[in-house]
């Protein structure tokens, strides 16, 4: 193990248990959707009222409570297998009996540590010597930051989504390390993209997209039908999570996206709801969100005429005909979607002391960085991952070292991943746009690793092609 490995894991390890572990913890407040997750675990906060159950403070302990469900609402996800894996440990050690949300995040932790460590030995043949200290900065730096890591102390499906992503670059980058050379990487490979998928409906586009993409592996192993195998599996995988989706979480997104976007930036509200096959008069509800006081969302009429008539590819084809109106709503919600920290949340218990929706500011460089500066260039990122996209494909097509090739085409795919996230997120639901842009925010950071990463490496190779020609000494004039 090189020296670099265990310095950068005691770095993770020391700030990770600061903040998840020593009071006072770092967590994330519930907003209504941890009884999803929950339900089939029959826990439920130990705080009794509204004002400590949800939003103001985080809550560290539960208790058995089969009320604590929401029929209806409830979705599986590969966070299930943390959770589970939590109850089970907690029962054997807890000494009251009841459960300390910190068993869920040390076992998140560690896993997250070991994708680190196969992160560091992954991109050690592709960034060596001093280089190589870019990725344990950035692990420490960005992928600490307390806008990530604060989800582990939450019941929310993100930690799933945050480690089981790392988790497939890391087995992508193996992948081509390795130079295709043995079927089990890309098994490894499909794996952590089924993982990755089945982790949260939101992440079905970038797990279309991979499928998509690991057909090409085809021609690289042997035997040739591994690779469109495994590009199957993860695509029945995208295809079954998205059909998943319950009925009522599916009406609610399209209700916010109708009422909360579409027609208040409509000069005629009524108009806009008959185009999209909906009774006139619930133009009243403009405004609204699907769990506002004032929603119409909880008519049964409304649910099925909603039902009937508007999807996702409904409101998608609405801003295909009018990209005005989705240029406006982008740049809207772009700012506020570059920032790390979920809306309208606390990070701490109430017993710590704090004021409500108090945040933590430790280890908030990055996540103070983004909201300064991403902010302000949230646009031109994502303008410059759309033209990532075809640039990192030329570049890919006019390499002839294999290796050199499947790293660019690995951040096509992934930047491609990321603006598919960014779109099906914005058009998929107006609400908290923040936490629901969590994906785009990963695969952004990621895909700036890559590009510091091989311009690193490209000074590299220019500065050691110019070393002979400066080192050359210089001949004496003749007299």
């Amino acid at each position: 193990m090189k020296l670099s490995y265990p310095l950068t894991l005691a770095a993770i390890a020391g700030i990770l248990t600061y903040q998840l572990m020593l009071p006072p913890v770092v967590g994330l407040a519930d907003q209504g959707d941890y009884a999803r997750l929950l339900g089939a675990f029959h826990l439920g906060p130990v705080a009794q009222t509204p004002e400590e159950r949800y939003y103001r403070y985080f809550n560290r302990t539960y208790k058995h409570d089969p009320a604590f469900k929401l029929p209806g609402w409830e979705i599986y996800s590969t966070q299930d297998i943390f959770v589970a894996s939590a109850v089970a440990l907690n029962k054997w050690i807890s000494k009251d009996g009841l459960f300390d949300i910190r068993v869920l995040s040390l076992l998140e932790m560690l896993v997250f540590m070991a994708v680190c460590y196969f992160l560091l030995r992954a991109t050690r043949r592709l960034l060596p010597g001093r280089l190589h200290m870019l990725i344990s900065f950035a692990l420490i730096l960005i992928f600490c930051d307390v806008g990530y890591i604060s989800y582990f102390n939450s019941f929310y499906s993100e930690p799933a989504t945050y480690i089981s992503l790392l988790a497939l670059v890391a087995a992508w980058i193996t992948f081509i390390a390795n130079e295709c050379s043995h079927p089990r990487y890309i098994a490894l490979l499909g794996l952590c993209g089924i993982l990755f998928v089945a982790s949260k409906p939101q992440n079905v586009a970038a797990g279309v997209i991979l499928a998509m993409y690991m057909v090409r592996f085809r021609a690289l192993i042997r035997p040739h039908w591994m690779a469109p195998l495994t590009s199957a599996i993860v695509l029945a995988a995208s295809l079954a999570v998205y059909w998943s989706v319950p009925r009522l979480a599916r009406l609610a997104e399209m209700y916010n996206m109708v009422f909360m976007e579409m027609l208040p930036r409509s000069t005629d509200p009524a108009a806009e709801l008959r185009s999209l096959g909906l009774d006139p008069s619930f133009a009243k509800y403009s405004g609204s969100g699907a769990f506002a006081p004032s929603t119409g969302f909880w008519n049964p009429e409304f649910q099925d005429q909603l039902d009937f008539h508007v999807s996702r590819f409904t409101i998608l084809w609405y801003y295909v005909r009018q990209p005005g109106k989705l240029l406006s709503y982008v740049r809207v919600a772009l700012p506020r979607g570059t920032s790390l920290r979920a809306e309208g949340v606390g990070n701490f218990e109430k017993s710590a002391g704090y004021p409500p929706f108090a945040r933590s500011r430790s280890f908030a460089i990055w996540s103070r960085f983004r909201e300064r500066f991403f902010s302000r260039w949230a646009f031109g990122l994502l303008i410059g991952l759309m033209l990532g996209v075809p640039l990192a494909g030329w570049i890919a097509f006019s390499l002839r070292e294999l290796r050199s090739r499947l790293l660019a085409e690995c951040f096509a795919v992934l930047a491609l991943m990321a603006v598919a996230i960014f779109f099906t997120t914005v058009l998929g639901d107006a609400h908290d746009i923040v936490k629901h842009l969590h994906l785009y925010n990963v695969l952004t950071d990621i895909c700036l690793v890559f590009v510091a990463g091989a311009g690193s490496s490209t000074y590299r190779m220019l500065e050691k092609a110019w070393r002979p020609f400066r080192t050359q000494p210089r001949m004496a004039n003749a007299t």
